[in-house]
């Protein structure tokens, strides 16, 4: 019966740690890959540091997701307004995805404590 349980638990503390995977970093500072939320195609995230987050830039990027037309949701994660931008879809074409992750990347690179997530 305690093999059972401890084999029970043993598979329970591997899948949630499976679950757990935090996003990867890459070669560029503000990008990582992998998705904290899986229903998004790709997130944007704003942390901060003490002062709240860089708000100019984030109407830039809401005013470039209204602008695309790409649906998106915001979750708060923290106390000092610290915020996801879940991008739900992203168009069909390769093309128009790097460009749009371009886009994104320029924008992000003139903010501060922004990053974003890719699948």
């Amino acid at each position: 019966m305690k093999i059972i349980q401890h084999a029970l638990f043993s598979l329970f503390v591997v899948g949630a740690c499976y679950a757990q995977q935090l996003p990867l970093a890459t070669k560029d500072p503000l990008i990582y890959k992998g998705c904290v939320d899986s229903a998004c195609a790709l997130e944007i995230s704003f942390a901060s540091i003490g002062s709240g987050i860089d708000g100019t830039c984030y109407v830039k990027i809401e005013h470039y997701l209204q602008k695309k037309q790409l649906k998106y949701t915001a979750k708060s994660i923290g106390r000092e307004g610290e915020t996801r931008l879940c991008i739900l879809q992203m168009p069909q074409s390769k093309k128009h995805k790097h460009q749009i992750i371009k886009d994104l990347r320029k924008i992000l690179s003139q903010g501060q404590w922004v990053s974003m997530n890719v699948p």
